[in-house]
């Protein structure tokens, strides 16, 4: 080979980077606003012969990084030379306690209802389009089967009033003095639906709640 040819393959001057267990050496965390957290390590690693299961052994999904919250969701292996690789294992976390996120909703309920008196009047028939209000929320847990306060609006209060995390004024209904009406029960804040996004072979998730607001009488 002259000085002048290209070389095509990987050139590796030693391997004293190369031990025989996983070395970490790079890190590349990817931070959100919301959800999961991802961080991309990469290991080298001397091994002559390494197989799927071999790979399964070491990063098995699910496993938890230290003492870090972190968690395997996948690994990829790259053979450089002969019984030298490099292991990129890509986890799911987070890197800080992170706040919750708060999406609020709101669109037109549309009701009617005979001989009603509103404010601007008594009318023999009236139909409404009033704010039906509604809020998710987002927020990561390091145990979802806890009892702890983090995940009190699980999946046994769904259906039930559940004071959301946030507070927002809702606007007085014009049923509100009705003398005959339907009642809603439960009223107020009802935590409609809640799901649990479990990292495989974990206890941690990303839970979303939804809270729809509802008012107590509505015309029958």
């Amino acid at each position: 080979m002259s000085f002048t040819d290209r070389q095509t393959s990987i050139l590796i001057s030693g391997a004293a980077a190369f031990a025989t267990t996983p070395t970490a050496v790079e890190e590349i965390p990817e931070i959100n606003d919301e959800g999961w957290d991802s961080l991309a390590v990469t290991y080298t690693l001397q091994k002559a012969t390494l197989t799927a299961e071999d790979l399964a052994k070491l990063f098995p999904i699910g496993t938890r990084l230290d003492n870090r919250f972190w968690w395997v969701v996948s690994v990829r292996p790259k053979l450089l030379a002969r019984g030298l690789w490099l292991i990129t294992v890509n986890y799911k976390g987070w890197a800080l306690a992170k706040p919750i996120k708060v999406n609020v909703g709101c669109s037109a309920d549309q009701q009617s209802g005979t001989n009603i008196t509103t404010p601007k009047g008594t009318y023999s028939k009236v139909e409404t389009h009033e704010p039906g209000l509604t809020i998710s929320v987002s927020y990561l847990v390091e145990d979802v089967d806890s009892k702890t306060p983090a995940v009190s609006s699980m999946t046994k209060k769904v259906g039930t009033e559940v004071e959301p995390p946030i507070s927002i004024t809702v606007p007085e209904s014009v049923w509100a003095y009705l003398n005959l009406f339907v009642y809603h029960f439960p009223n107020g804040w009802v935590l409609m639906s809640t799901e649990q996004d479990r990292l495989a072979g974990t206890t941690a998730a990303l839970v979303k709640d939804a809270y729809k607001y509802i008012r107590d009488k509505t015309p029958g």
